[in-house]
């Protein structure tokens, strides 16, 4: 169960976050739309902690991602990958609702609840209606007009912005497993999470790094873009 402790620490993370959304001026987060450019006023920091972030990967999370790849065949990846999107379907149900989609919400109970049950925690999927669509707190703040604010390269987690980090924040304590779960299944089904996450760009980042001429850049604009698009659900050019 998620401690009081727990839940301190994680609004003092929260409030510098929220106070730099509240000191930038809305003109400034409207000339910075974010599938068009990005407000980056701490980039001196971010790049530093994009370096960090850098280092840690190629060290420790590359390897694991791609000795996960070589290990493990594809129907168990995919089967991880299953039990790990349905692990997220609460915050995406609780997101919709929040949003006002309550046809969404609908369809999203409804995949969870078989997905759970007949399809054994979600290894096997049963409904697969509208399941790549992901909702978060967010994309909720985004669905309600609030602009992204800075830029900001969070420590492991990577490119976010002061909108979804207060975001990751929020959902921690919507999320139903954050309380069912033990100290030990949280830390378990963050890590199943982040692995399956880190083998599924394997090829994406070996691209941008071969590639790209300045990968903070471009990674920069590909999160800004993807969290554009996802807010409006698709149609973002």
């Amino acid at each position: 169960m998620m401690t009081l402790r727990n839940q301190i620490h994680a609004l003092l993370l929260a409030l510098p976050i929220m106070f730099i959304c509240t000191i930038v001026p809305t003109n400034v987060m409207a000339q910075f739309p974010e599938h068009k450019e990005v407000y980056d006023p701490l980039e001196g920091y971010n790049r530093f902690m994009f370096e960090f972030n850098d280092w840690a990967d190629k060290l420790i999370l590359k390897p694991l991602a791609q000795g996960y790849r070589y290990v493990v065949p594809e129907p168990g990846r995919e089967a991880v990958h299953n039990v790990v999107t349905n692990l997220g379907e609460p915050i995406t149900f609780a997101n919709a609702l929040l949003q006002g989609d309550i046809d969404y919400s609908m369809t999203t109970l409804m995949r969870f609840t078989v997905n759970s049950t007949i399809g054994i925690g979600g290894i096997f999927v049963i409904v697969e209606e509208e399941r790549d669509r992901r909702e978060d707190f967010g994309q909720t703040l985004g669905h309600y007009g609030m602009g992204p604010g800075p830029y900001i390269v969070l420590p492991i987690l990577g490119p976010s912005n002061a909108r979804d980090a207060v975001g990751l924040v929020a959902d921690a304590f919507t999320d139903p497993f954050n309380y069912l779960l033990n100290d030990y299944g949280r830390i378990a089904k963050a890590g199943i999470t982040g692995l399956d996450k880190r083998e599924s760009l394997l090829d994406l980042t070996e691209e941008i790094e071969q590639d790209s001429f300045d990968p903070y850049a471009t990674y920069r604009s590909l999160y800004m873009q993807r969290r554009a698009d996802e807010i409006i659900n698709g149609g973002v050019e």
